[in-house]
């Protein structure tokens, strides 16, 4: 539809600059300003793009065997991830980890206390229908010595495919 419209104008700037020889310059300086903004339009604009919502949806992320690991300075988050979704690429997705202290494994997490939460994202390609590992890095400077048992919670915030 933008093509059509602007070659609309271009046909009426030719008409107008071939009645009106003295608009000449005006039409000429409107045409330049039209074009300058289809080309913006077309090099800003993804034209072909799915919206968002009928993509990979949180849900369809799913995880498993995950191990949280302390390193030096720094905890590894990894386990394996499937794209649940039949008709998308997974390119990355987002996660929201917490840490608990709890007084037992048993105990409810709503009973215990929050150490430490973070948000990132995990970066790793899976096809269709497809599992893959994955690694995230993650740094909680802050946990408090604890009193109990440390617990971790994870989910899945998001996912993205790829451009």
């Amino acid at each position: 539809m933008p093509i059509a419209a602007f070659f609309v104008l271009i046909a009426g700037g030719i008409a107008v600059a071939i009645l009106y020889p003295h608009l000449r310059i005006a039409v000429l300086a409107v045409l330049a300003v039209a074009g300058g903004g289809l080309a913006a339009y077309f090099l800003l604009a993804d034209i072909n793009a799915t919206p968002r919502a009928e993509r990979i949806e949180a849900d369809e992320v799913q995880l498993a065997d995950i191990v949280l690991t302390e390193e030096r300075g720094y905890s590894v988050l990894a386990g394996r991830v499937t794209n649940a979704s039949q008709d998308w690429t997974l390119s990355n997705f987002g996660l929201r980890i917490r840490l608990y202290d709890c007084p037992t494994v048993e105990t409810q997490l709503t009973e215990c206390t929050v150490v430490a939460e973070d948000r990132g994202r995990a970066r790793v390609t899976v096809p269709p229908g497809q599992s893959r590992a994955f690694r995230t890095v993650w740094r909680f400077p802050d946990i408090p010595i604890l009193e109990g048992i440390l617990v971790t919670d994870w989910s899945v915030t998001d996912a993205a495919v790829p451009n």
